[in-house]
This record gives structure tokens, sequence and C-alpha cells, in this order.
């Protein structure tokens, strides 16, 4: 494997882990829903182009079990910045 597939894949791993991090933690990210937008994106039209180019069942569901790994994470990022935008605003 030659090093710049290798950087390329650590990074995007680092960013996978830090944005799942941070969609834990309960506080609305951009972070977070950009990968959540990319994850979508590249399960939806993976998903639909292993099926169209090979019909493979197996590529399909993986593709899009990732497509929906990044709906759960666009919705959860939703849920939380709705949450905090109708929470009053507690002064101690």
């Amino acid at each position: 494997m030659s090093p710049s597939i290798l950087i390329l894949c650590c990074s995007l791993l680092f960013v996978l882990f830090v944005a799942l991090r941070v969609a834990r933690s309960g506080r609305p990210s951009l972070l977070v829903v950009l990968v959540g937008l990319a994850l979508t994106s590249m399960g939806a039209l993976g998903s639909w182009y292993s099926w169209a180019e090979s019909q493979s069942l197996p590529w399909t569901v993986g593709y899009g079990g990732l497509g929906f790994l990044g709906a759960a994470l666009l919705f959860r990022q939703v849920a939380v910045a709705a949450g905090r935008a109708s929470a009053p605003e507690s002064s101690s």
C-alpha cells in the first residue's frame, strides 16, 4: 500500500472517530453533520451502484448500512439541536 493511501485512510478513520465521539457527547456539531451527509451520500450511491453493476446483495446491504449510519448521525444532530433550541436557559 502506498504511503499516500495509508495517510488518507488514517485521516478518514480519525475524522470518523472524532465525529462519532462528538455525536455521543450530546452537543450539536457541524463536523458530525458533514460526516453524516458524506456517509449518507456515499452509502446511497455505493448501494445503488453495487446493485446496478453486479447485483451483489452483500455489498448492497453493506453500503446501505453505511447510509443508515450516516442518516442516524444526521437525525441525532437535528434532534439535539432542536432540543437545545427549545430548552429554556437556566439562570443560576
